[in-house]
């Protein structure tokens, strides 16, 4: 029998090992290595943190855990005694004591809360980054962690009665460690400053069913980092220049395309306060005044949305014409003249706002990716100062390196001329059809901007983002990264228009490409067709439209998106369009015509089948004939038309007229047409003869009638008298 001294101890070994039990804290379940994104979408997050961290997230694994029940429903049943002098609408069945009232009530019982108490909300901070990219950690290998705090998840989480989402905001405290362990449940320590991964997850008995990592800078204030300066670009343009009509519709993909990208920019520029530098095709601005581009969008009042967003508009030139090969085929003058309309086009939709000269976008989507020398000069003469391109065209520039830091600016270094290029890359690409949510996207920008800022902290940095495309970047994603930039006192945002010189480690560009354009051969053919438009035109009546559409047609081949098959499909129909009024014109054959006397003009019969008066020039030739020197213009009514040409016959007999109808410019309308001339008119001989007769038998009258009128020999003397 164990004796009472030995009861005594095994009671208090038991006794303590149960305080120890009580006392033992809960033991967390089993910490994993984070796993990729699964089930957690970050719908807002502090990015730059001091005392708090601060995430908040939308639960969308459908786990059966977290399932919401169906509501249940239930029919009560109540029984109500009540005075027998009391006057009830439920007719009463008496009893004793006075009457009773039975009423039966549908009951809906309250959803039990799917957010279990075994359910927790695991954060984790891991250790700051070292070698280990953004990318990566983003990725799910978070690393080594260091501190982990737990909670339940209906304490952090709500369900939107709209939606039916589980909501979890989660705003954890954060401290530095003071000891060699962590010392409080409730509270993130850190230990060391820099980028550092968060892995936050939902998990039920230890079995994670929903994970995310996202990235936080701690103690980032406490740095001495150059300025990073934040600019949004969007470039909207149109694929195909108009067509050979001049007809600026847009095919069915492009318009809505174009109409989607315009409805993303109306809620950019509503919704962030970062200054977008922006790149309309001049060619879309009469889509966007007159409604047809805007149709259904919410705010399409771009005035007043660039005005209130501090933006600006680049001037393009109306017609994408190349400056580089503007410039080499000495046509600055039409490309200033472009530009210039371009301006009044984008003054169409955005009054209020001066297109900058400035800034010249280096892209396909709305200019060209190259640039010589002659076209920078051109540019740099009407006050350009930055450029702008992608990291790829920077690549392609002879003299760039493979190695470009696109959160710095290049160097534009050719010729003497020095210029800032600013730089879009991977980073900044922001694209709405993205799988991540805006604010993982935005997370995910600022950690690689982060990332480079610590490594080298000295360096200037300007951050353009737009989308893949240079396009319209998300509006969410901007927003969200603008909110996470406002706690960082040394970041700014401008227009790319304000960008300067400053300091960078990408190499600059030392000889750039040639123009993406050949307009010196292009030039002849146009000049050409101007030459047939022209002549044409001097045919017709003054303001004619089709000299308009012809011309604008024309001019279209400058664009640097013109084809050879578009050329040559202009070419035929400037051909055939201008080949029309001189087809109608003809000399109907007329026979003989006979010239009957000395000033007798020649009569000519010319047909207009055509529907309008046409200006033409008549020249004859003929050698027995004096005839005008220069030839005499006719205005040709529809129908026929007799034109009488001044001429004087040289001789009496039949020869030969060439008659030749040309364009008020003097080239041929109907080829040299020969008819048939008969003089009858006397030769000068003969008209001094005739005189002479005419003479003679006026002298023989004038004889006649004198001897008439003398008296007779007997008649002469008065009678003897007597």
């Amino acid at each position: 029998m164990m004796s009472r001294r030995w009861r005594l101890v095994i009671c208090g070994v038991v006794a303590t090992a149960s305080v120890v039990v009580l006392r033992a804290p809960v033991s967390p379940p089993p910490v994993y290595a984070a796993s990729p994104n699964n089930g957690l979408t970050l719908v807002a997050a502090e990015f730059f943190v001091d005392t708090s961290i601060d995430l908040s997230y939308v639960l969308t694994s459908d786990a059966p855990e977290i399932t919401e029940p169906t509501p249940v429903t239930t029919t009560t049943t109540t029984t109500t005694t009540v005075p027998d002098d009391t006057d009830t609408s439920v007719t009463p069945t008496p009893s004793a004591n006075g009457a009773t009232s039975t009423t039966s009530t549908p009951t809906t019982l309250p959803l039990p809360s799917p957010l279990n108490d075994d359910l927790v909300v695991r954060v984790a901070l891991h250790r700051p980054l070292g070698a280990t990219t953004p990318q990566t950690a983003l990725g799910g290998e978070a690393g080594v962690i260091i501190d982990v705090v737990l909670r339940p998840l209906a304490e952090v989480s709500r369900r939107d009665p709209d939606t039916n989402r589980v909501e979890i905001d989660l705003a954890t405290p954060l401290m530095r460690r003071t000891s060699l362990r962590a010392r409080r449940d409730d509270v993130l320590e850190w230990v060391n400053p820099g980028l550092t991964p968060v892995s936050v997850s939902v998990v039920r008995s230890g079995v994670e069913i929903a994970s995310h990592v996202t990235l936080v800078d701690i103690g980032f204030n406490e740095l001495d980092v150059a300025p990073l300066h934040v600019s949004v670009l969007a470039a909207i343009g149109r694929s195909t220049p108009v067509s050979i009509v001049g007809d600026s519709t847009l095919s069915g993909d492009e318009s809505l395309r174009i109409r989607n990208e315009l409805g993303q920019l109306t809620s950019l520029l509503a919704e962030s306060a970062i200054p977008a530098t922006i790149a309309i095709d001049p060619q879309l601005a009469a889509g966007i005044s007159d409604g047809t581009l805007t149709e259904g969008l919410a705010d399409p009042d771009f005035d007043r949305l660039v005005t209130s967003n501090g933006g600006e508009l680049i001037a393009l030139p109306n017609r994408r014409i190349d400056p580089s090969a503007a410039a080499e085929a000495g046509l600055e003058t039409l490309f200033n003249e472009e530009r210039a309309s371009g301006a009044e086009h984008l003054n169409s939709i955005a009054p209020s706002t001066t297109p900058t000269a400035s800034v010249w976008l280096l892209d396909d989507t709305v200019a060209q990716s190259s640039l010589s020398p002659d076209g920078l000069t051109l540019l740099t003469r009407e006050g350009l100062s930055a450029l702008i391109t992608s990291e790829s065209t920077y690549m392609g520039f002879d003299g760039a390196t493979s190695n470009v830091d696109s959160t710095q600016l290049g160097m534009y270094d050719v010729d003497g001329t020095i210029l800032p290029v600013v730089i879009t890359g991977p980073i900044s690409r922001v694209n709405d059809d993205s799988e991540a949510a805006p604010t993982e996207r935005a997370v995910e920008m600022l950690s690689a901007i982060t990332h480079l800022r610590r490594q080298s902290p000295a360096l200037t940095r300007w951050f353009v983002m737009s989308d893949e495309w240079l396009g319209v970047p998300d509006a969410a994603t901007v927003r969200a990264f603008e909110r996470m930039i406002e706690r960082d006192p040394t970041t700014e945002t401008n227009r790319i228009s304000d960008v300067t010189l400053v300091e960078t480690s990408n190499r600059s560009i030392a000889t750039p490409m040639p123009a993406a354009t050949e307009l010196i051969i292009r030039q002849l053919a146009i000049a050409e067709l101007h030459a047939v438009v022209d002549d044409t035109a001097s045919m017709l009546p003054i303001n004619d439209a089709r000299v308009g559409e012809w011309s604008a047609a024309i001019d279209d081949l400058y664009d640097s998106r013109t084809t050879a098959v578009h050329i040559a499909e202009v070419t035929a129909w400037i051909n055939d369009a201008t080949s029309a009024p001189r087809e109608v014109i003809s000399l109907p054959a007329s026979g003989t015509v006979n010239l009957t006397g000395r000033d007798t003009p020649l009569p000519l019969l010319i047909e207009n089948a055509g529907s309008i008066p046409l200006n033409v020039l008549v020249s004859i030739d003929a050698p027995r004939l004096i005839v005008p020197e220069a030839p005499i213009p006719v205005t040709l009514r529809p129908g026929t038309t007799t034109v009488r040409i001044p001429v004087e016959p040289r001789s009496n007999g039949t020869f030969d007229v060439t008659v030749e109808v040309l364009s008020p410019k003097g080239t041929v309308v109907v080829e040299a047409v020969s008819i048939r001339a008969k003089s009858m008119t006397l030769s000068g001989f003969g008209r001094l003869v005739g005189v002479g007769l005419i003479l003679v038998l006026l002298s023989w009258w004038y004889s006649h009638i004198r001897q008439t009128r003398k008296p007779k020999p007997d008649e002469e003397r008065p009678a003897a008298l007597g």
